[in-house]
């Protein structure tokens, strides 16, 4: 296979034609300046000498290596690369990941509550020491499998990260000030991981019986969440969700959900609307856990 190019586009225009030009394997070393536009991420053809070989149905000794768009900061400090989706319009994406293998990494995608940052509708792909400024939507992973969110920080984002898929994964991310939900995980999403992340709402003000802010809606399939801390209300809905080291500040358990697991975590308050052995089982596994609100229907 040929070697990887390295590319440094010096404005938008240049992005974008690189983007198109770029194989498997090149990087795409940004400036620390401003990029504006809304750039799609297609999978480039394969190398003519590329011949995958398959071991089985499942595997391939053979896979074409990630095209890799990475930011920097200026020598002081002061500058670093930042991805506007449109300067001017009400809508817009940042980046559109349909298909290849991309590595997105160490820049900020910046907005003013009315864009959206990374959708993404294929596997494999990695975001990393990103920053999300003022997203209408930051991250949506669209039935993508096996996609790496590692390090995100999301600062005043409406909706953070919505997950529909299997096998994701959400590592070392920071939530800070959201205004509507941190983190979803839709109906049809199964096993995502979620570890050492912090989420904060914008509000987290009790009203009666409910928080304004959903930190977690965990409405998918067998969520494993390890060392993380949810500031605001977290649905959940779906079945076989494992908590363990955690800090809920409001937990709300659905009727529908089952076979729910809380270990060695902290919940602060608990609105449930069945009676079932969850609680008791949390108690068991270690877990501390304050007021409990039975909500009858």
């Amino acid at each position: 296979m040929a070697s990887k190019l390295i590319y440094i586009p010096s404005t938008s225009a240049a992005l974008e034609a690189i983007l198109i030009e770029a194989r498997p394997g090149d990087l795409i070393q940004l400036l620390p300046i401003k990029y504006t536009g809304q750039f799609e991420l297609e999978a480039p053809p394969p190398p003519p000498q590329f011949q995958p070989m398959h071991m089985n149905e499942n595997r391939q000794v053979q896979e074409l290596p990630p095209i890799t768009i990475r930011g920097a900061k200026s020598h002081d400090f002061k500058r670093q690369t930042t991805i506007i989706p449109d300067e001017e319009g009400e809508d817009g994406i940042a980046f559109t990941i349909w298909g290849g293998k991309w590595v997105l990494s160490d820049f900020t995608i910046a907005s003013n509550n009315r864009h959206n940052g990374v959708e993404i509708y294929s596997d494999g792909h990695i975001l990393r020491n990103l920053t999300f400024n003022k997203n209408q939507q930051a991250v949506d992973i669209f039935e993508g499998n096996n996609n790496l969110l590692d390090n995100l920080t999301f600062n005043s984002c409406k909706d953070a990260v919505f997950v529909s898929g299997q096998g994701n994964i959400i590592q070392n991310c920071s939530f800070n000030r959201t205004t509507d939900y941190g983190i979803m995980l839709s109906t049809t999403d199964i096993g995502t991981v979620i570890e050492n992340c912090v989420v904060r709402m914008k509000r987290n003000n009790v009203e009666g019986q409910e928080v304004i802010g959903t930190s977690l809606s965990a409405h998918g399939t067998a969520a494993r969440v390890k060392n993380s801390n949810f500031f605001g209300k977290s649905f959940i809905v779906g079945n076989d969700s494992r908590f363990e080291r955690c800090t809920l500040s409001h937990v709300s358990l659905s009727a529908v959900a089952k076979r729910t697991e809380f270990i060695s975590s902290k919940i602060k308050k608990v609105y449930q609307r069945v009676l079932d052995e969850t609680l008791a089982n949390a108690r068991n596994a270690g877990c501390k856990i304050g007021d409990v609100v039975t909500i009858t229907e």
